[in-house]
């Protein structure tokens, strides 16, 4: 069903729809002739074709960039869409310039607090 799903629901080829679960992920190649905008206005067609609703509110933007760039070409915001410069993508916090500091610090927080939970039981709290 993904594979029929990709390609009913892909105007451009060179776009990647990856569906895991029920999340979608739409990656828009910087040298695609259609925007994310028209992408997400053709896979609201297709879902109300087939008597699905798409929930606008959850959906996010995220523009990757090289993190060296001083002149960024950043397309414009779609109508209704948050952009993020950080998002949690199947565990994975990912910031906008590809670097992992985000997740490497939530790693650390989630470590510290185990190793404190240990320390307690050790002690006989709990």
């Amino acid at each position: 069903m993904f594979i029929c799903l990709s390609v009913c629901l892909s105007v451009c080829l060179s776009l990647v729809i990856i569906k895991f679960a029920d999340d979608t992920t739409l990656l828009v190649p910087e040298n695609c002739d259609v925007t994310a905008g028209t992408e997400i206005k053709h896979v609201q067609e297709w879902a109300s074709q087939n008597k699905m609703s798409l929930n606008l509110s959850k959906i996010k933007d995220i523009v990757f960039r090289r993190p060296n760039i001083r002149l960024e070409n950043i397309p414009n915001d779609i109508c209704g869409v948050e952009r993020l410069e950080c998002v949690k993508l199947l565990e994975l916090y990912i910031d906008s310039k590809l670097s992992f500091h985000q997740h490497v610090d939530f790693l650390i927080k989630v470590c510290t607090q185990f190793y404190l939970l240990q320390q307690m039981r050790k002690q006989g709290l709990t």
